[in-house]
């Protein structure tokens, strides 16, 4: 794991928080991008069973993607709890949060490509409410908190800003 050397626990925070910001606005970027190409087609397209099966595939990778992201970075998160320092701590929880952000996002990515293929405004939907569900999982120090289960020193050190990892 990368260690957190001579990083404060804000900066660590403010880093954490630019990469959810990052994952969430790339997708709604290439969201908005994907809209407008298909707004400024003006042929409309019939679903074809080919558009039904990717739309149940669609359905099962989001689902996978919310289900397994839940279950991996938990149980990442929970194997933290025997480390020693709050650095391996914090550097393992980044790591497990970035993996539940990738689960969630890569499903996003696909229901977005199918909808710029087919037109169909469900898959739109996926996209959105996966993006919705990465925004409910923004990085606190609160998440954190609850998340790893300090101990009375290390919560004491998580509320001090300027603490240093």
């Amino acid at each position: 794991m990368a260690a957190l050397q001579n990083q404060t626990l804000k900066q660590y925070f403010t880093g954490l928080t630019i990469i959810h910001g990052a994952l969430v606005m790339g997708q709604v970027i290439f969201a908005g991008v994907a809209y407008y190409i298909h707004s400024q087609q003006s042929q409309s397209q019939v679903a074809s069973r080919g558009d039904e099966i990717t739309l149940y595939l669609t359905v099962a990778m989001a689902i996978a993607g919310v289900a397994g992201g839940h279950v991996i970075s938990t149980s990442k998160i929970k194997a933290l709890k025997d480390f020693k320092s709050l650095g391996e701590k914090l550097s393992g929880y980044r790591t497990g949060l970035i993996l539940r952000y990738a689960l969630l996002e890569g499903p996003s990515l696909f229901a977005l490509v199918n909808y710029l293929k087919s037109g169909n405004i469900t898959f739109l939907t996926i996209s959105a409410m996966l993006v919705a569900i990465t925004i409910l999982f923004r990085p606190s120090k609160e998440r954190a908190i609850i998340d790893l289960e300090p101990n009375p020193t290390e919560k004491k050190a998580l509320e001090d800003p300027d603490a240093v990892l």
